[in-house]
Formats: structure tokens, C-alpha cells, sequence
């Protein structure tokens, strides 16, 4: 396998009846992330996974508004499902995996559409998700239907109707992960949407694949394309895989410094007067400029103790 295909579709309610439609119409895919599934009965996977080449993972959703799936090939190798909060099961699932004889690493989150409680509360969720979770992984990849967009030109009446604090923490999840938009890195001016409603007044482009951006270079095909049972387009993602440059990954506490008087008083006296000025600035500006002074402290600590060693993963 040279290249990664990966598919993202809001398939608008029970998986168990369009399972089949699903499969044919993205067969040629080696990662399939759903939305809007319902309940997965254990006839429907045991189905897939005997017929196809695909194993399936899910978190259910008790409604036509939740519930999520990844169909995954089973050229993948050491497939983990991660434990996520109870507040983001059934519209949140996340998987590692390792593909290619090159030990590769993923880390995937699928994420959808909010409509049974406020969508705020969901990305804030999300947001400390995204800050607390230890990631050992080389690629990441986070798609689904987000509900939401962030520029002007994924709407046909040109506005954007979420409000500010939302876009603000959702931001803060796109800038933790590293990740871009995988449609704007290739396509940065063109209109496409992924979601029209009945009378074709409003359209949005809320199902996206976002990627690591130091293998944005490696894509190779970004389209939507209708999908005949659903309401959304389904969104088409192409990545090279080999031969890939490797960036410097992401930056991790050294834990082992928390054991350390002077430093757990540098974090303190610094959090006393740094709280404090989140209400002040831009949530993504704050985060980041948090997020340099603690690399700083550890970094200065570190070559103290002798230690040289960079802290990424």
C-alpha cells in the first residue's frame, strides 16, 4: 500500500441498513468514518468483518443524532480503541494503528455534528480531550461532520452562524493537534459544500479531514462526491505514504520534573498570574503562549539536571 485512501460520510441515521450501500459505494477505501450511525448491532459486524476486508469499531449514539464507526482495513496492525470521557461517547471515537511494514503510526478521531445538547459544551470537551491525552503518534487524522465552519467561503449565504467562543475553542483543538484542512491546503479559494438543506437556500462545507501538517505535502486527491442515502456529500481523502519526512512531532511534558519542588513552584507562581489573563486575550493566543513558557521551564530544568535529551514524541 503506497497510499492511504480515506473516506468521511454522515451517513443520516441506522448503519445497520446501509451498511452494505456504504461498502460499495467506498471499497477502494482503507479507512471509512461514519456519522449520524445509531445503534451497531453485533449481526451488522460480525456481517462486515466475515465478508469484507474491513474490521468496524463504534460508539453508539442512542438516536438518528448520534453514534459513530470507523471501518478500517485489516491491512492495519495493532489496532487500539481508545477510552474517551463518557461526554463524548456516541459523537467521538478514537483509534491507533499501525500500517505499512514502515511501523507507522496514526492516531484518528472521528467527531459529529452536536444537535442533542450545546455545541459549545461538546468542543470544550473535546478541547481538554485534545490537551490531556498523551500522543505517540507520527500522523494524525481528524475528520467528521463538525457542525460548524470557520471561513467565509465554506458558506453559500458567505456567513458564519457559530459563535465566537466556539470557533475559538475549536481552533484550540486544530492548533493541539497540528493539523490542517486538508481540502484548503489544495483548494484555498474554491466553493464546494458538503450539505444542502431541502430547498437548497443554505449550503455549508461541515464534513472536512483534517491532517498533520508535515504530510500535507503528500496528498494527492481531495473531492466530495454524493452519496445517494444521505443528505451529506461524502469527503474523499488521498495521502502518499511512503517515503514520508517526519517532522519533529508533538512536544511532551517530562513527567518526571513534577517530582521537582522548584519546578512545581515555577508552574504555580506562574499559573497564579497567567489564569488570570485568560479572559483578557484570544483563547488560542493564550493557550500558545502557556504552552511556550511551560516548554521553557522544562527545557531550562532539564539542562540543569544535565539532561540534553529534546522531550518530543
Amino acid at each position: 500500500m503506497s497510499t492511504l485512501h480515506i473516506i468521511t460520510q454522515n451517513i443520516r441515521k441506522n448503519i445497520n441498513t446501509k451498511y452494505k450501500d456504504i461498502i460499495n459505494s467506498y471499497q477502494d477505501a482503507n479507512i471509512i468514518c461514519l456519522q449520524e450511525t445509531g445503534v451497531l448491532k453485533r449481526s451488522t459486524q460480525i456481517d462486515i468483518e466475515a465478508t469484507t476486508n474491513y474490521k468496524i469499531y463504534s460508539s453508539d449514539g442512542e438516536n438518528r443524532a448520534r453514534g459513530v464507526c470507523i471501518l478500517i482495513s485489516k491491512d492495519a496492525k495493532e489496532i487500539i480503541k481508545k477510552q474517551v470521557p463518557a461526554t463524548l461517547k456516541g459523537n467521538f471515537i478514537h483509534l491507533e494503528f499501525k500500517i505499512e511494514s514502515k511501523n507507522i503510526n496514526f492516531s484518528i478521531y472521528i467527531a459529529q455534528r452536536i444537535t442533542t445538547r450545546p455545541q459549545t459544551e461538546f468542543y470544550e470537551q473535546l478541547d481538554k480531550y485534545a490537551e490531556l491525552i498523551n500522543v505517540k503518534t507520527d500522523v494524525v487524522i481528524f475528520g467528521g461532520d463538525f457542525n460548524l465552519i470557520t471561513s467565509e467561503r465554506d458558506s453559500k449565504t458567505g456567513k458564519i452562524k457559530t459563535g465566537r467562543r466556539t470557533l475559538d475553542i475549536f481552533n484550540s483543538i486544530i492548533s493541539k493537534l497540528n493539523i490542517k484542512d486538508t481540502y484548503r491546503y489544495r483548494n484555498k479559494n474554491t466553493r464546494v459544500y458538503s450539505w444542502t438543506n431541502f430547498d437548497n437556500s443554505s449550503a455549508t462545507r461541515i464534513d472536512r479531514i483534517y491532517l498533520s501538517k508535515h504530510i500535507c505535502n503528500k496528498i494527492r486527491e481531495t473531492i466530495y462526491t454524493p452519496f445517494t442515502r444521505s443528505d451529506h456529500k461524502g469527503y474523499k481523502l488521498r495521502i502518499l505514504i511512503g517515503h514520508i519526512k517526519w517532522g519533529t512531532g508533538f512536544w511532551k511534558l517530562n513527567e518526571s520534573l513534577l517530582k521537582q519542588k522548584k519546578y512545581t513552584e515555577l508552574i504555580r507562581n506562574f499559573w497564579n498570574s497567567w489564569g488570570k489573563e485568560k479572559l483578557k486575550m484570544n483563547i488560542l493566543d493564550w493557550w500558545e503562549k502557556r504552552k511556550k513558557v511551560n516548554k521553557g521551564y522544562n527545557n531550562k530544568l532539564q539542562q540543569g539536571n544535565g539532561n540534553k535529551r529534546k522531550i518530543q514524541i
